[in-house]
């Protein structure tokens, strides 16, 4: 029985590890987080705040506790549906689920929108423009937003 209880006792700090480990193998906790805000929203906003974070692979958004308004060019019955980061005039998206509030975005949940390029993470020195939003996919021909929530993130150096 005390054999048992050693090997438990040895395997929960491993268990508890793989735990807080996202999908892709690395811990949350590595990637800077930011929470949607309408102090940082670019729409509506005569003054908006950005957001400043560390150079890192990419980066963890929370969406809980923010209210997204439809835009006026969209009826209400469209959700956003995508989020996008710009980077250097690339555009990658993920898909926004409905329900869901944490979304970890890094090379393995961002996909350029117009080549192979592959997600890079947050270099120092750059700014990107974050967006969530509406991706009206039925006209394959062009990258159309509707934004909900905009807002800039610069990277530290």
């Amino acid at each position: 029985m005390d054999a048992q209880w050693f090997v438990l006792a040895s395997l929960f700090p491993l268990l508890l590890c793989s735990c807080n480990r996202s999908p892709s193998g690395s811990a949350d906790a590595t990637l800077p987080s930011i929470s949607v805000d309408a102090a940082h929203a670019h729409i509506d906003n005569p003054k908006p705040m950005s957001y400043e974070v560390p150079p890192a692979d990419g980066l963890i958004v929370d969406t809980s506790g923010f209210t997204f308004k439809t835009p006026g060019t969209l009826t209400h019955h469209e959700q956003p549906n995508v989020i996008n980061i710009v980077i250097e005039k690339e555009i990658y998206e993920a898909p926004f689920v409905p329900g869901r509030t944490t979304y970890r975005l890094d090379a393995g949940s961002l996909k350029s929108v117009r080549s192979t390029q592959s997600f890079g993470g947050l270099k120092a020195g750059s700014e990107i423009l974050l967006a969530i939003g509406f991706r009206d996919k039925t006209d394959a021909s062009s990258y159309s937003l509707h934004p909900f929530w905009i807002t800039t993130v610069d990277v530290k150096k």
